[in-house]
């Protein structure tokens, strides 16, 4: 498992013996980690809005992707945004970003066979909560994805980043 702290540091730990098994410092404190269903890789999402992902062993830098600027926020106000949730899809394709400016950024983690696609290439932005995202979960077959706010709404949107109506 993993932890993160304030002072920028994620640790990864093992249970059986339980010990240490890596560290390493990143530039801003992560607010959010989420392990890929393969689990090769570790994502961040950090307190200046900057997506980190690590090879989960040794915690190697794969990439960083920086925040969002302010002024592109949805709410239009002033100040940085933070990543509040994580979610990989199921299937391992998408990473589900959800952010204090009430977006989640959708990200394809790997392209389709064949192809070069760059790795956590954002492809989608979903906009609809009035408040920071801070829980999201995806269905079982990776199709439909779930989102929870500060200001408790509950948002559904499909694999392409569209939203949908909730099952009456």
């Amino acid at each position: 498992f993993a932890t993160a702290g304030d002072d920028g540091t994620v640790k990864l730990w093992s249970l059986r013996p339980h010990g240490l098994l890596a560290a390493r410092r990143l530039r801003s404190a992560p607010r959010s980690v989420a392990f890929s269903p393969d689990g090769e890789h570790l994502a961040l999402g950090c307190a200046d809005g900057a997506l980190a992902v690590l090879l989960a062993e040794p915690l190697e830098l794969l990439l960083e992707r920086a925040a969002v600027p302010a002024s592109a926020s949805a709410s239009g106000g002033g100040g940085g945004v933070a990543v509040l949730a994580l979610a990989y899809s199921p299937d391992g394709r998408l990473l589900a970003v959800g952010v204090t400016d009430g977006t989640i950024r959708l990200h394809v983690v790997r392209g389709t066979e064949g192809t070069t696609t760059p790795p956590y290439r954002p492809v989608a932005t979903c906009r609809g909560h009035s408040g920071g995202v801070n829980q999201l979960g995806w269905n079982s077959d990776s199709s439909c994805l779930r989102s929870n706010c500060s200001e408790l709404q509950l948002r559904y949107w499909d694999d392409a980043g569209k939203e949908l109506a909730p099952k009456q």
